[in-house]
């Protein structure tokens, strides 16, 4: 999901309050300062690791997209042999339109051997 940050926030208060811890928020949000976190900052804060169906995790990264275009949820479903909205499904959080290099991202169970 993705939130608005409030004065005075860091990443381990969002981790805290989402049930993560504040690497998890500095993974999925790389420009970060944690100290440091402007208000009015979207915050993306990811699935906790016992997300239902989830058995694998992966962290894009930009070599997935074509040189010089985004990384979408088809860059991401294609080395799974899966479709895009299997990805969303799973990463409601995401903007499957362009997804930031450092996100992570849970690969649903069905496809992992």
């Amino acid at each position: 999901s993705i939130i608005t940050s409030q004065p005075g926030q860091t990443c381990d208060t969002i981790a805290r309050d989402n049930g993560l811890v504040g690497s998890d928020i500095l993974d999925s949000n790389s420009f970060l300062n944690c100290n440091d976190i402007w208000p009015g900052t979207p915050i993306c804060v990811p699935p906790t690791s016992n997300v239902p169906g989830c058995k694998h995790w992966v962290i894009v990264d930009s070599g997935l997209a074509i040189p010089g275009n985004p990384v979408t949820c088809w860059d991401v479903a294609r080395p799974w042999k899966l479709d895009p909205t299997d990805i969303y499904n799973s990463n409601t959080f995401v903007n499957c339109d362009d997804i930031w290099p450092g996100t992570q991202i849970c690969i649903p169970w069905k496809t992992v051997y």
